[in-house]
């Protein structure tokens, strides 16, 4: 095994190893290359070791071969006793102390002495009383007022140094997972007498404090044995109607846009579009649902005056940014919010419809100011993204919308932005929440850098790569005779991105002339840790949405294409598509408890829980976000895109993910016209017996598929007897950079003789195959083409690495 392994971006060594842990309460163990199982995780704790976190094989060098062998997990340990009784066990190859030399994230170190841009109230609604100069953390406000901590200057308190400006810069510094509830008062104090530190920020849900400090002093906050991994802050930016049609969603009425439906250009046929899945996609409209979007703000900033396509069902507008105001100078919060809900009428395209015209909205505003380039500037984002979500989650929302992120900066390259608190942050609320469903833009950042014709990989922001939420690129919209401005200016890449695309084939390319291409500014995975990213993809070039009525400057808006009516606008980027998923989801969740959705509720159990783990106890609750999930991506279509590697074949991949949502086809499977062609279903692993939850399913029978053929038996258009089936398995992992539990979906064949295994292709391997297996990835795939009606398939779900006593997953599957 490999004498070095890389942890938080940094590669360190293992052929030098302490003798016991006078360094560190906290050490790096290493097993023989199988995970631990139960009765080695009992042996462990009986001799003290605490295993706090799977870290796996570092997770961020993007040809690391070795990622899959090497079982690596955080634990804590007694402080000054020896290593030796860990190293006697026949399992573990390594351990040491964990250093401090690994506590600063590499995308620190490459960010030093270039300061993050200072964003304004870094930590919720309430603004920083602090001033320039000497500042000092009031420590009484940092332990009672959770929702907003605030600086004060304070002559009765002892200053505390302040390097010159340009040498701060921002972190959050992420404690060990054995510090939980209030961060203690005397780690506050020793955290504030290090020379250089301006501001301290805590929170203490999820142990994050955020500095902003001389860089020359991160080393003595490393030195700190709480302290588990300090992350750079990174400024958050923007990610910015035949959409729904090419969703699909039906058109309403011959006169309606449907979200800008209208168009002479025939819309791409689909395998399962029947009149009665149409029927579906159009019956549910996200009725009862609360969709909540983060974005600059709404319209006036009012619930009851409101643009014509929201009359009525603006629930909530909360303030972050701005101290009391939530209205909408840019324009982007109002046309992303329209993309979910909106539902109003346009002078020339007729009806202009959100995917979930029917639900209520909440929105959170971000917007602080225009800067000198008349760019908005974002702020307001607590340390802990977890609070956004609280306050969404406290009001009855259960989807979470956001177009917004860091991406990758050219301070630092354009390197990767890898997982990093806001990412694990994300996953913490979703699985301490398992009934959310929140959904990041994957970024504008796709670009032909080394002027080959193709779009780059590995531009996603830091957000995007968090596991559990739904992650968005961008494909193309159907307007093939839109242009820019009033002049006509072709509506090319590389007229809007000239950097990005100065070179043919991208630079002349239409961007919405072809609704299987990608569009070119969507940024690509996969991410720094190789999971696969993004999840999926929905149109993104030239949408048109509500146009909000306090929008600043108004004399750029027809660039992006004339609208014709004043109240909408076109707009394009990751931004658009995100929220249209958005939609998606909630008229899915509708779907599922209209049609009396039952889960078991699986208590998500703390990984130190101890042999009692999980709590499980039937009832009737929420749709999983993990459902949702798996029943969108299961009812993906598939699309390469256009300017990628020739060689990147069929299936999930790093520019499209699983492919482009199509609601009927996810539909169809929670009510599907023929009995037996798709469903979906919820379960749990249990630690405590290791078995494989198992499920067979029936291929449905020449003579149930004769009503959707001629009425013999034979398929109709479907040109032959065979069937495929797909399926899809999903679910909320653990925070963290590694793939902490591993779930592996497999399918068999009927006479069991062969079997696929997830993300892996078209590969077939013989019964009893125990490789290969996806590491990475916590939803996983199976597509098997041919299956014979009739016949029957065997879907199983393994573990292969367990952090706690009960993990709990969803799938969705249907045939074609």
């Amino acid at each position: 095994m490999s004498a070095d392994i890389v942890i938080n971006g940094k590669s360190w060594s293992t052929a030098a190893m302490d003798q016991q842990a006078d360094a560190s309460g906290y050490i790096l163990i290493r097993t023989d290359g199988d995970p631990l199982n139960k009765a080695q995780k009992r042996e462990l704790k009986n001799i003290d070791v605490q295993i706090h976190e799977f870290l796996g094989g570092g997770g961020c060098c993007e040809d690391d071969e070795d990622e899959n062998q090497q079982q690596i997990y955080l634990c804590g340990y007694p402080k000054g006793n020896s290593l030796d009784p860990i190293r006697a066990l026949s399992y573990i190859d390594y351990v040491d102390v964990y250093s401090n030399d690994l506590v600063i994230h590499d995308a620190v170190e490459r960010l030093r002495a270039r300061p993050v841009m200072h964003r304004a109230n870094t930590n919720g609604p309430s603004h920083s009383n602090s001033t320039s100069g000497f500042a000092v953390a009031n420590h009484a406000s940092l332990i009672s007022a959770r929702t907003a901590p605030v600086f004060y200057m304070e002559a009765e308190n002892t200053r505390v140094h302040v390097a010159p400006e340009d040498k701060m810069v921002e972190v959050d510094v992420l404690l060990h997972h054995d510090i939980t509830g209030e961060v203690p008062q005397e780690l506050i104090d020793r955290f504030c007498a290090v020379e250089g530190l301006k501001e301290l920020i805590t929170n203490e849900a999820s142990g994050v404090i955020r500095l902003k400090i001389d860089e020359d002093a991160l080393e003595d906050i490393a030195k700190f044995d709480e302290v588990r991994v300090i992350h750079p802050v990174n400024e958050r930016v923007l990610m910015a109607n035949i959409a729904r049609r090419l969703l699909g969603f039906p058109v309403l009425d011959t006169s309606s846009a449907a979200n800008d439906c209208t168009t002479t250009t025939s819309p791409p046929s689909f395998p399962s579009s029947s009149s009665s899945l149409f029927s579906s996609s159009c019956r549910y409209q996200g009725h009862d649902q609360i969709v909540c979007v983060a974005d600059t703000g709404f319209d006036k900033g009012s619930t009851t005056d409101v643009h014509q396509a929201f009359a009525g069902r603006v629930m909530a507008l909360h303030p972050w940014g701005r101290k009391g105001d939530t209205d909408d100078p840019d324009g982007h919060g109002t046309h992303v919010c329209g993309c979910v809900l909106g539902q109003g009428q346009h002078n020339l395209e007729g009806q202009v419809t959100g995917t979930a015209p029917a639900a209520s909205l909440m929105l959170q505003s971000f917007f602080v100011r225009f800067n000198w380039q008349g760019q908005s500037v974002l702020g307001g984002y607590p340390s802990d993204l977890g609070r956004l979500f609280k306050q969404a989650y406290e009001a009855g929302a259960r989807i979470h919308s956001n177009s917004w992120g860091t991406p990758p900066s050219v301070r630092d390259n354009f390197k990767q932005r890898p997982y990093d608190a806001s990412a694990e942050s994300i996953d913490r609320f979703i699985w301490d929440h398992q009934d959310m469903t929140v959904l990041f833009a994957a970024g504008n950042d796709g670009q032909d850098t080394n002027l080959d014709g193709q779009v780059n990989e590995r531009s996603l922001g830091a957000e995007a790569s968090a596991k559990n939420c739904i992650t968005v690129g961008a494909s193309e919209n159907l307007r093939p005779t839109l242009t820019s401005g009033k002049k006509g200016d072709p509506y090319t890449y590389g007229l809007f991105w000239p950097q990005k695309f100065p070179l043919n084939p991208l630079k002349d390319d239409h961007q919405a002339d072809n609704p299987e291409g990608l569009a070119a500014f969507s940024s690509r995975g996969p991410t720094a840790e190789n999971r696969l990213k993004p999840d999926v993809v929905a149109p993104g070039t030239a949408i048109l949405s509500a146009r909000s009525r306090s929008k600043k400057y108004a004399n750029g808006v027809d660039k992006t294409g004339v609208s014709g009516d004043e109240r909408y606008q076109y707009l394009s980027g990751t931004s658009m598509a995100t929220p249209l998923v958005a939609g998606c989801c909630a008229v899915v969740r509708e779907a599922l408890l209209a049609n009396g959705y039952q889960d078991v509720v699986v208590v998500a159990s703390n990984v130190n829980g101890g042999d009692d783990g999980g709590i499980a106890a039937p009832a009737i609750v929420n749709p999983t976000g993990s459902l949702i999930k798996a029943l969108l991506i299961n009812g993906a279509m598939p699309i390469k895109g256009q300017y990628v590697p020739d060689d990147l074949g069929h299936g999930p991949n790093p520019h499209s993910g699983f492919g482009r949502v199509h609601v009927a086809e996810t539909l169809s499977m929670i009510e599907p016209e023929i009995q037996g062609m798709g469903g979906y279903g919820v379960s749990f692993i249990s630690e405590e017996t290791e078995e494989p939850f198992i499920v067979r399913i029936s291929v449905p029978s020449l003579a149930s598929l004769g009503s959707n053929g001629d009425g013999n038996g034979n398929m109709g258009n479907r040109g032959h007897r065979d069937l495929t089936f797909k399926v899809t398995m999903a679910y909320a992992d653990l925070p963290g950079a590694a793939l902490a539990n591993d779930l592996n979906l497999m399918v068999f064949s009927g006479d069991g003789t062969k079997q696929r295994h997830g993300n892996q292709g078209d590969q077939e391997f013989p019964a009893g195959s125990e490789r290969p297996f996806d590491r990475r990835n916590n939803v996983e795939q199976v597509v098997w083409p041919q299956v014979a009606p009739g016949d029957s398939v065997q879907v199983q779900v393994r573990p292969y690495r367990m952090m706690l006593a009960d993990v709990p997953f969803a799938y969705a599957w249907k045939f074609f």
